[in-house]
């Protein structure tokens, strides 16, 4: 029983290091951080849009049913 628990103990960080969602998400980063220059093709191809928007409350509203703003 002692010796299971020692190989518990030792076996527990390294399968939890093997997280695959972890990985998964350093490649997404890896993916949206990188310079990228494509057109639709390789946008569909990517499955990614990456889009530089501007955040405030006063940058687009709706007044009386109509857009306002930028």
């Amino acid at each position: 029983m002692r010796q299971l628990q020692r190989i518990a103990i030792f076996l527990l960080p390294l399968w939890l290091g093997m997280n695959p969602s972890a990985m998964a998400g350093k490649l997404q980063e890896e993916l949206i951080t990188r310079s990228f220059t494509g057109d639709l093709p390789e946008m569909k191809k990517r499955r990614l849009i990456r889009a530089l928007v501007v955040y405030g409350p006063t940058d687009f509203f709706f007044r009386e049913g109509k857009p306002r703003g930028i």
